[in-house]
């Protein structure tokens, strides 16, 4: 079962990281939800930045967890945290019209089949 809303996906961040984390594959959930995120927000659109960004410190993040070595408390917080925000920016910009319900949706998405 998937998360219905951007405000439940941004909710629930701890408790899917977390299973990522007791599943090892936190790192690569991360990388792949960041990747996911440019083509959904392109830099060049201005209104976009406010959530695309996040994708900078979620790779950066993963790129800096050691796959063999498994992962820290404080990483898994920072994950959640990171993730939780993402999802967050995308509610309120969407209820702003920073961005467009397609956008929000499709983050929506990447959050379920990465993170979820």
């Amino acid at each position: 079962m998937s998360r219905a809303t951007l405000t439940i996906a941004a909710g629930a961040s701890y408790t899917d990281c977390n299973g990522k984390t007791g599943a090892g594959v936190l790192k690569t959930a991360l990388a792949s939800f960041a990747a996911a995120m440019p083509p959904i927000f392109p830099d060049a659109i201005q209104n976009n930045r406010q959530v695309g960004n996040w994708a900078i410190p979620i790779q950066a993040l993963s790129a800096s967890m050691s796959a063999s070595l498994g992962f820290s408390t404080v990483q898994l917080n920072l994950a959640a945290d990171l993730i939780y925000r993402a999802c967050f920016a995308g509610v309120k910009a969407q209820a702003n019209g920073f961005i467009t319900a397609g956008q929000g949706t499709s983050l929506l998405a990447a959050y379920n089949a990465f993170i979820f």
